[in-house]
């Protein structure tokens, strides 16, 4: 993104229950699609662990707390992430879908713990690929943090995110360069 349209220095960090681990492919790193990074300057329990990395060889270790339930959000998850009563340690791969699906298999320790898919999109999402059912990253940690913490965190997250989405898109020629969106015009629906 462009240094004057760039809106990072805006956001304030909440302070959540829930543990966000960040696992971001080293491919994904430098992409200005990248949204992970912009989810760790948003959530301040948040950590970003990097995952092949051609001179970090070491396997991808991630340290999880017993106080909290652990979870990795993943598109094909047998279940569908719902409120959970304890503390989660929510993981999420962020990668493209052939990256992923390696990082799952890869990554010590993903096997054993529960993968769950979020429910039906939402139409305020911004990033979607249409048709896709495919989420940004951050889209993804915000509808999953709408579910595990309450719809008052995912507002005030959307709250965030949403200047930041629409300037990366304006900037990419995709919307127009102006302030006064519609979720149609955002969402394509």
């Amino acid at each position: 993104m462009l240094t004057e349209a760039c809106l990072c220095g805006t956001f304030t960090p909440l302070q959540l229950k829930t543990r966000v681990h960040i696992v971001l492919h080293a491919a994904e790193v430098r992409k200005s699609s990248n949204t992970g990074r912009i989810a760790r300057l948003l959530l301040s329990n948040s950590t970003i662990h990097l995952h092949g990395h051609v001179d970090h060889r070491e396997p991808t270790i991630l340290s999880l707390s017993d106080a909290h339930e652990p979870v990795v959000l993943f598109p094909d998850g047998s279940e569908v992430l719902a409120a959970i009563p304890r503390p989660v340690e929510l993981i999420v791969l962020d990668a493209t879908w052939s990256q992923a699906l390696k990082m799952g298999r890869r990554i010590e320790g993903l096997k054993q713990i529960k993968r769950k898919r979020l429910p039906a999109l939402s139409p305020l999402f911004i990033l979607r690929k249409a048709g896709s059912g495919r989420l940004s990253t951050m889209e993804s940690i915000i509808q999953a943090l709408s579910i595990l913490e309450g719809e008052d965190v995912g507002r005030e997250l959307m709250q965030h995110w949403s200047p930041f989405a629409k300037a990366l898109l304006a900037e990419r020629g995709k919307i127009p360069g102006r302030s006064d969106y519609s979720e149609r015009d955002l969402t394509g629906d």
